[in-house]
């Protein structure tokens, strides 16, 4: 059976929450330009103008100091009790002992000692405590963290009642009662209202946070974005006005000038982002001015729905994508979209230190919106009508940096990106104005050519970024790797290679490569198995690192630790267990005798993108094969090759399991067969994971099936099962008599490092592999209907429709009714895109329920299985 892995043809959109990325990463740009010899930001600040932490964020340690070494060995000394907090009991004192207790504290004691109340869970003090700090004479910025940490304090997961939610709206609107002429508090309050919940009830024609069982629940979570932008909004002027106070130079130091401005440059950005989080989502909601004279009502339940994600990018009457330019001021902006390109103009202007980040909050707006990435679960070319005239509107690679792709209501379309929205120039713009080895704009232009399948490019801005001096070891390492992938010579086994018995067919993924050699050698497992089969093992060996229990998972990481040979690293009780299992197996020779060499010649795309072969495989007798490619550049790529002559398939059975065995070569059923199966059940024991194993043996009955029932095995899908089909003459310890439910005949091994988020790891064998997308014209049908449809078969990243490498091959599609049965099996040749189009007429005795769809290898396996060589596919529903 093929691997199945999920690949993309773009990388997805980094998710950017501006409060908190511009606060960390982009301020830090302006907090060098302003502090000199000063943090940035400090721990406190949290994510926005308000310096409020974030709930139940651990401050940064600082530093120990190193000890003197003593100068004669000393008995260690007995590990002192923990001290106990101060303030211990100070809810019950009265108010006038209180204020005596905490006379003459400074507020970063208070602060320290209400944190330490709230971890030993003496929330009651520490609420006091706080309440008192609150009364005392400290600056808007530490009201804002007092305040802060007494609804911690308040807030237990435990205490989540109505008489808490409505004593923290009291709380808040003491707050900004007591400071109204406060910016900070106005939106540290802000800030904080997500200590209310979304949701209530109305009593008494008042709205109560929380449930109450018999009462409909409302939500108010649109409510509170409204209150939350009203804070912002009236905190506006006060914050104009301080920072109009700077320009008298008795009115503040140097320092205290610099600090006020990066407070202030941060609340503008958080003020900002409050209008773009969502990607298109919010960017959709641009397009009108929230009214903040009002709050929205309360919605009930049936009414509360979110718009769905995935939208396209809003357009204008005439078609034209919109783009939000920069008004005269806030107070003049038409929608959302111009308040918020006015707060990053005002920033700009105001204080411009903040320059290069209102250019990183522009470019990472105008990427989560306009980036080609967007594309990826859309590619409406693949299944319209006109698909074959928009190969204009696709050439990804001919776009200019200025321009895009976007997705618009009416279909794809090539668009040039405003100076606002030109997040390539923007990037480059950052580049230039930090005048330093700046990291992440570099990645970021990179990784967008790389989407574009403009490798050169991307090598280029890789090479540029290794010529600069002072470059930290880490990151030059992560460049070179990221060059190193564009430029270099791969060929990988791409693990869409069919496995059907003792036939196999390799298929390789190459770029830059001219020739490959491939070596076959036996892997002699049969001794290993032994150590499988046993409860021990798995007690040792089944929860370490990656592998959770499952047996595929425990051969790749041992074979690419022993084949491999990567530099060891320190991954704490991983590595100890690995070490453990790889000193047992020493008395082993895993890799075994070399049974095939061979040479491919390769023809590789000019433009540096993927291509596929298909090669044979010379090998036909059972048993387990490790596979290694060496491109003519050295690189590596290695697979494991399970070959069998039976196969055996599972389904579900009513109150149970039911397993059928066939002959891998005719289809046909292995009747009255022995079977040996091992069940290993993982199971939790005082909060541990642990592992049972129970040993059956069966025979199958006239049909090649064998029953298990529920309590034999509970959960199939959570449960590793290891069949041996006994034969005469043959040992059981045999790998070749062996398979695993659920297991792939054939994989690559990635040593548990490639990397699912996002880069470059340094690891020869991180390519992803090819996988199918489908899509019918609808979701449900009824019978006598036609369901149409397309699918098409891509490859990593550095594939696209224009050059695909899988045009003209051939692919069978499968389609499989609610009762597992298959009614339909086409053998087909995809297009010059990789595609296939086609139609299904539904019976009109067709069940209802949901229809699977396949797309892999069936027709030449004999064995009718349709978890056999899956590349992808997709479903429809018929109805009633």
């Amino acid at each position: 059976m093929t691997q199945q892995k999920f690949v993309k043809l773009f990388r997805p959109a980094r998710a950017v929450l501006f409060g908190a990325v511009l606060a960390a990463s982009g301020a830090a740009f302006t907090a060098r330009e302003l502090f000199a010899q000063q943090p940035a930001v400090q721990a406190e600040q949290g994510t926005s103008a308000n310096d409020a932490p974030k709930p139940e964020e651990p401050e940064e340690p600082e530093e120990p100091e190193e000890p003197e070494e003593p100068e004669e060995p000393e008995e260690p000394e007995e590990p002192e009790e923990p001290e106990e907090p101060p303030f211990v009991g100070f809810a019950a004192l009265s108010p006038e002992d209180q204020a005596r207790a905490v006379e003459g504290k400074s507020f970063r004691e208070l602060c320290d000692a209400g944190s330490a109340l709230i971890g030993k869970g003496l929330r009651d003090d520490a609420a006091a405590l706080c309440k008192q700090t609150l009364g005392a004479d400290c600056t808007d910025s530490e009201y804002v963290q007092a305040l802060e940490l007494r609804l911690r304090a308040m807030n237990a997961p435990s205490l989540k009642e109505e008489a808490t939610y409505a004593e923290t709206e009291r709380i808040l609107d003491e707050a900004l009662n007591a400071r109204p002429d406060s910016w900070r508090v106005k939106t540290g309050v802000a800030e904080l209202l997500f200590y209310l919940p979304d949701f209530g009830y109305m009593q008494d024609g008042k709205f109560v946070c929380g449930r109450k069982q018999g009462e409909k629940p409302l939500f108010c979570h649109e409510r509170k974005r409204v209150r939350k932008m009203q804070l912002y909004a009236e905190a506006l002027p006060p914050a104009r006005e301080e920072l109009d106070q700077l320009s008298n130079p008795e009115s503040n130091t140097g320092e205290n000038a610099k600090q006020i401005q990066l407070e202030i440059g941060l609340y503008y950005l958080a003020f900002a982002s409050l209008f773009q989080k969502n990607g298109q989502l919010d960017y959709q909601r641009q397009q009108t001015l929230t009214d903040l004279s009002v709050l929205p009502d309360y919605a009930p339940a049936a009414d509360d729905t979110y718009p769905m994600r995935g939208l396209s990018v809003p357009v204008d009457d005439e078609g034209a994508p919109v783009f939000f330019m920069v008004p005269d001021s806030f107070e003049a902006a038409k929608n959302d979209g111009e308040r918020r390109q006015a707060l990053l103009n005002e920033l700009s202007e105001r204080i411009p230190a903040f320059k290069t980040t209102v250019c990183l909050a522009r470019a990472s707006e105008a990427e989560q919106v306009f980036g080609v990435q967007n594309l990826q679960p859309y590619h409406p070319s693949f299944f319209a009508d006109d698909y074959e005239g928009q190969e204009g509107t696709w050439a990804f690679s001919a776009l200019t940096d200025s321009e895009t792709i976007v997705k618009l209501p009416t279909g794809a379309k090539r668009v040039e990106l405003p100076p606002e929205y030109d997040y390539i120039s923007l990037w480059r713009k950052i580049v230039k104005l930090s005048n330093r080895n700046d990291w992440n704009s570099h990645r970021g232009i990179a990784r967008e050519y790389e989407n574009r399948r403009q490798f050169d490019k991307a090598a280029e801005v890789w090479k540029e970024f290794l010529e600069r001096k002072g470059l930290p070891e880490i990151v030059v390492k992560d460049a070179k790797d990221a060059l190193s992938n564009i430029v270099d010579p791969k060929v990988v086994i791409d693990s869409s290679s069919f496995v059907s018995g003792t036939k196999t067919s390799l298929n390789l993924r190459f770029r830059n490569a001219v020739g490959a050699e491939i070596v076959v050698r036996r892997l002699n497992l049969d001794e290993p198995m032994k150590m499988v089969r046993t409860e021990k093992f798995w007690q040792d060996y089944g929860n370490i690192g990656p592998v959770s229990g499952k047996l595929n998972d425990l051969v790749d990481s041992l074979l690419f630790q022993q084949y491999g040979r990567q530099e060891k690293k320190d991954n704490g009780p991983y590595d100890v267990a690995i070490d453990r299992l790889r000193n047992e197996l020493n008395q082993f020779d895993l890799i075994g005798e070399e049974v095939a060499r061979y040479a491919v010649d390769l023809e590789s795309s000019t433009n540096r993108f993927d291509k596929i072969a298909r090669v044979d495989f010379p090998v036909d007798e059972p048993g387990v094969y490790l596979v290694e490619t060496t491109t003519n550049g050295g690189n590596k790529d290695a697979a494991v090759v399970w070959l069998h002559d039976f196969a055996i398939e599972r389904k579900r059975a009513d109150k149970g399991w039911r397993f059928i065995v066939r002959d891998a070569r005719t289809g046909a059923p292995l009747v009255e067969q022995p079977l040996e199966f091992i069940v290993v059940d993982r199971v939790l024991i005082s909060g541990s994971e642990s592992f049972t194993t129970a040993e059956y043996t069966k025979q199958t009955d006239k049909t090649g099936s064998v029953f298990f029932s529920m309590d034999e095995i509970n959960d199939a899908y959570a449960t590793e099962i290891i069949v041996t089909v006994l034969k005469e003459g043959v040992d059981k310890a045999s790998a070749a008599q062996y398979s695993f439910i659920d297991f792939q005949g054939i994989w690559r091994f990635h040593g548990g490092n490639a990397s699912k988020s996002g880069y470059y790891h340094g690891n020869p064998f991180d390519i992803p592999d090819s996988t199918a997308y489908f899509r019918a014209d609808r979701i449900s049908y009824r019978p006598n209907e036609k369901v149409e449809f397309k699918f098409f078969v891509a490859g990593s990243e550095y594939d696209a429709p224009e050059e695909a490498m899988w045009a003209g091959q051939k692919v069978d599609y499968r389609i499989i009714d609610p009762n597992d049965e298959t009614i339909l099996i086409k053998s087909v040749t995809l297009n010059k895109y990789g595609a296939f189009r086609d139609s299904f007429e539904i019976p009109n005795y067709a069940k209802p329920g949901s229809y699977s769809v396949l797309i892999g290898s069936f027709i030449d396996q004999k064995v009718p299985s349709p978890r056999n060589a899956i590349l992808g596919g997709g479903y429809f529903v018929v109805e009633e």
